[in-house]
Parts: structure tokens; sequence; C-alpha cells
């Protein structure tokens, strides 16, 4: 099919390579404070390998046909800050897209909430249920700020924006998670030893700025190890998707228009706004 640029060799070795690191890695937790699990680390690799080729397949068969917002949703499965950056380009290239390519930027944002939803799934499933009400609150915020704007625009377009990569499975980020996530555990376990929880929640917040998704994955696996407890690994993951959301608004700015950083920005910070208080809704209940 021409829609999956990547050779069958590639998607052969995609998916070899992703289950093969699930059959091999031991489960068990090793390294300083017994902060890895390298059982954990490759189900995040795995994921991430096999979200990006569902990323790339949805985008070659939706983007050119449904426009910005399909292409931003299917796109935001690689990389959601890449695809409000991409985004950004084509508003700038062309301002009447500015409306439209801001809606596709707060639909990546969509993907971003259902990877958090599916790497916690991956590693410790237990900790799905204390994050039901930010992650679902967030998520519910996501898809409403995407249907207002994507109406609002009024605006259609045939051509698929310029959104990376272009290949199937994307090695090289996947490991880099893998192996953020396993440093983020080890630094979160040692200010976690040295000051208690809040060590935890803050380098989770400093990593979101970089990549969010290894912060889940990191403190899923703490969780599972019952090195913290689900109140502090939910906070700890509300942080890093807040922070993460600066990173995306500095994108959003540097990238685009005025009038799509406005629109992005107040789509992603109301996403973050709802996490949080899914997040206290979640205390209550």
């Amino acid at each position: 099919m021409r829609w999956i640029e990547a050779p069958p060799t590639r998607l052969a070795l995609g998916i070899s390579l992703a289950f093969g690191a699930l059959l091999l890695a031991p489960d068990v937790h090793i390294g300083p404070y017994r902060a890895i699990n390298p059982q954990s680390i490759a189900r995040l690799v795995a994921l991430i390998l096999l979200i990006s080729g569902a990323g790339h397949v949805a985008q070659r068969m939706l983007g050119a046909r449904l426009g910005l917002v399909a292409s931003g949703f299917a796109s935001g499965f690689i990389s959601s800050s890449a695809t409000i950056g991409a985004l950004g380009l084509r508003a700038k290239r062309d301002v009447a897209l500015a409306a439209p390519a801001a809606a596709g930027a707060v639909a990546s944002s969509i993907a971003t909430v259902l990877q958090y939803a599916a790497i916690i799934v991956a590693i410790d499933p237990a900790l799905l249920v204390s994050l039901a009400w930010p992650l679902g609150l967030a998520l519910l915020v996501a898809f409403a700020v995407t249907y207002v704007q994507g109406r609002a625009a009024h605006v259609q377009t045939r051509s698929t924006p310029d959104v990376p990569p272009n290949k199937a499975f994307q090695f090289l980020p996947a490991f880099l998670v893998g192996a953020v996530s396993a440093l983020v555990a080890v630094l979160s376990a040692a200010l976690s030893s040295a000051i208690g929880d809040a060590g935890i929640v803050v380098v989770s917040g400093v990593s979101g700025l970089i990549d969010a998704h290894a912060t889940a994955g990191s403190v899923s696996s703490l969780h599972q190890a019952k090195t913290i407890d689900a109140t502090t690994a939910s906070l700890a993951i509300v942080a890093a998707l807040s922070s993460n959301t600066l990173t995306k608004v500095g994108i959003a700015f540097a990238s685009g228009p005025r009038l799509y950083a406005l629109r992005v920005a107040a789509g992603v910070l109301a996403i973050a706004c709802a996490a949080w208080l899914g997040l206290a809704l979640g205390q209550l209940a």
C-alpha cells in the first residue's frame, strides 16, 4: 500500500524487536535503589514503537482526506510537540490556515493523553484507577476544545501538513524514552530517599519539560515496585503533563503566528487545568 512508506522488512524488524524485547527482559527491580525494571522499560519501548507505527499509518490514511485536525491527531501519537511546531510553521506560511492548524495542534494533545493511559496500563494497570479522574477529564476537555476550535475554523484543506517523521518506526526516540525513563526512575528514587515523596514530584515536573512519556513510564514503574503510593504517583504524572504543556506553549509561540499560538495555548492550558481539577475531584471521591 502506498500510504505505508516503510518496506515490509522494516515493519517486520520493528515488530520483532518490540516483542523480542518483551520476551527477553526480566521482570525484576535492579540498579540503584532498585528503581529500574527491565520488563517495564521494554514494555515502554515496545509501546512507543507500536504507537509510532500506528500513528504513521493513521497519518498516511487520514491526513489528506480529513485535513489538518485528523492529521494533527494522528501525528500526535508520534510527537505532539513536533506536531505543534510543524503546524505552526504551516500556519506561518499561510495565515489563513492558523485556525484549523491550531485545532490540529490541540488534537495532537488528545493523542498525548491516550499515550499516557496506554503507557500506564502497559506497566501498572492498577495506577490507572487512581488517574481515572485527571486523565479522563483531560481527555474530555481535549476532545471538546478540538471540536469547538475545529468548527470555529470554517476552513477546509485537502493538503497534508509537513509533520515529522516519515518513518513508521522511530527506533532512536523509542530507545531514548526508555533510557530517560530509567534515569528519571533512579533520580526520583534517590530524591525520595533524601527528601521524601516531594522529590519525585519535582523530578517529574522538570523531566516533563523534555519528555512526559518517559516520566509516566518511570513513575508507573516506581508505583509498581511500591516505592511510592498512588497519590504521589498521580501528582507526579499530572505535574509532568503540566510542565510538558509549558513546552508546547513555547513551541506554539516560537513557530506560528499570534492567532495560532493563542489558540493552541488556550487549548493545551485548558487540558492541563482539567487534569488538576480531575486530580482534586479524585481525592474527594
